[in-house]
């Protein structure tokens, strides 16, 4: 298995000067500015006294510079610890805590609300907590006690010491010797009941990232610009929707607000993405309130039963929908996870032969379990085929015939959840497989 910071190094060696990562609608790092940005980072950690394994948080909303941060973290050999911005005040310091994390990256909406909230003086005392850092320009924010006494000032001349001609991708350090070095504590709801501390090793998010270039064979092979709305703090944003395109040499076009269908629709048009990733919700607002109501009209019943015209007018429905999301999309389509895609939607997505895959997973498994794509017979309720780097089985005498639950093993497993064993005990079965707490059964 190739360590994902490897694709990553890759990426950045041969995209160099290629747009990497925009914050939509305003900067732009390249390939490169990615890469001196870590090269900054590894020289703030050191001057912090942050060791390899130490736990470092990020809170912020998606950003060119929550990327940068995570990939700064990672290849320094440090345990990047996502919490969601949206989490309330005292649930951020409170994680902050218990993940033992020795940093903290915030950005300015977090840490307004944190001042409002009086929680600042809350991280002090803190075990070795270093302090809160602003995700922008790497300085300690002010109210919280903090021992960051290096400055971006004095980070600039340290990086200009230590590259005093120029910096190119082979001066990057990339901590890619260990995958099974714990990479990420996932803190989310998931699909588990309360947040718990998923601890995922840099094998399980180098599986997931491996598995991806399969599924999208030509976001391997031409790469393209992608619009990104996922939570990068959610393992399916972080380890599909910026690791694994970014590792493709494409260029991520961040969504930094809400997505308001104006705004969204108006980003799509501009970036035309080659492919989307989402969740089912928001494809099937679309298809609900545009295409099946048509496609149930009477004239136009009639016109689909006949043969040659049926075709034509599927087509015409497909491309639709491609302009509707940048008129691009026909290259790869849509990338849907998070929940399972309703059956009617489904149904006309097939029909109208736009590309998409389903995948179905969890946290603990980096995510993916199994898939299913557009290419693939229809399958009605059935979680397609395992994914590479799975082992599935069916808690049932008969898995063929009566369901019972989905347990799953292998490289892209979970470690547990940090700090609690009784959690990690009731996750998996005697023998070592993790419980997903789903029902299926397996045909084969």
């Amino acid at each position: 298995m190739k360590h994902y910071l490897s694709f990553v190094f890759d990426a950045i060696k041969e995209n160099w000067e290629k747009p990497a990562i925009s914050n939509y609608g305003a900067n732009t790092m390249t390939y490169a500015d990615i890469a001196r940005n870590i090269a900054r980072l590894h020289l703030f950690f050191e001057k912090c006294n942050i060791k390899k394994g130490d736990h470092i948080a990020i809170c912020a909303k998606n950003s060119a510079e929550w990327c940068a941060a995570f990939l700064g973290i990672t290849s320094y050999g440090a345990v990047a610890v996502p919490l969601l911005p949206d989490f309330h005040p005292e649930n951020i310091v409170h994680l902050i805590k218990i993940s033992d994390s020795r940093m903290a990256f915030v950005d300015k909406a977090i840490l307004s609300n944190l001042q409002r909230e009086n929680l600042l003086g809350n991280l002090e005392g803190n075990g070795d907590f270093v302090g809160l850092v602003d995700i922008v320009n790497y300085t300690a924010v002010e109210g919280c006690k903090s021992s960051v006494e290096v400055t971006p000032t004095e980070i600039d001349k340290l990086f200009s010491q230590k590259y005093p001609v120029a910096f190119s991708a082979d001066d990057l350090e990339l901590d890619t010797k260990d995958l099974d070095a714990l990479a990420v504590i996932s803190y989310t709801s998931g699909t588990s009941s309360s947040p718990k501390g998923v601890m995922l090793p840099a094998k399980s998010i180098s599986g997931n990232v491996e598995v991806a270039g399969k599924l999208v064979p030509i976001a391997v092979k031409e790469g393209g610009s992608t619009l990104s709305i996922l939570p990068l703090a959610h393992i399916f944003g972080l380890s599909f929707d910026f690791l694994f395109l970014f590792s493709c040499g494409c260029h991520i076009n961040i969504f930094t607000e809400k997505p308001v269908p104006v705004r969204l629709l108006k980003a799509l048009s501009d970036v035309r993405p080659f492919i989307f990733l989402t969740v089912p919700l928001l494809v099937e607002k679309i298809f609900r309130s545009k295409v099946i109501p048509t496609l149930k009209k009477p004239a136009m019943r009639f016109l689909l039963s006949i043969p040659g015209v049926r075709r034509v007018i599927l087509n015409k429905v497909r491309d639709k929908i491609v302009d509707t999301f940048g008129g691009n999309l026909s290259k790869a389509g849509f990338f849907i996870g998070g929940a399972a895609i309703s059956k009617d939607v489904d149904a006309v997505m097939k029909k109208i032969r736009i590309p998409y895959a389903v995948g179905y997973g969890m946290t603990e498994c980096g995510p993916l379990i199994s898939y299913v794509a557009s290419s693939h017979p229809c399958i009605d309720d059935r979680g397609g085929v395992a994914a590479p780097n799975v082992e599935l089985r069916i808690d049932s005498d008969r898995p063929s015939k009566f369901p019972g639950e989905i347990q799953v093993r292998g490289a892209v497993v979970t470690y547990g959840y940090y700090k609690n064993e009784e959690a990690t005990k009731a996750a998996f079965t005697s023998d070592g497989w993790l419980k997903t707490g789903d029902m299926g059964i397996q045909d084969r």
